[in-house]
């Protein structure tokens, strides 16, 4: 009886103690390649049950239930404009 009451309450601590982080994930940088590097680094997270943040100019379509986009796509018109006024030395 004595044992099984021990087992009981360490179970019951180590089920209280498990939960899942709130994580922000920015990636403003207009580049698919980062925007691929990033999805594949919040879909861990979120499969692992995080709450997570992301910031990203390429938002996804599907959208998880532990999953926030933030929208910044415009950076990806800023950042080109800068691109195409770029003079070199």
């Amino acid at each position: 009886m004595r044992v099984s009451a021990l087992v009981l309450l360490s179970a019951l601590a180590a089920v209280s103690s498990v939960s899942g982080y709130n994580i922000l994930c920015m990636f403003p940088i207009p580049s698919r390649s980062h925007s691929l590097l990033a999805k594949g680094i919040v879909n861990v997270l979120l499969e692992a049950g995080h709450q997570v943040t992301w910031v990203t100019p390429f938002p996804e379509k599907s959208s998880h239930k532990n999953l926030k986009q933030i929208e910044v796509s415009t950076t990806r018109d800023l950042v080109a404009c800068k691109l195409l006024t770029l003079k070199l030395k």
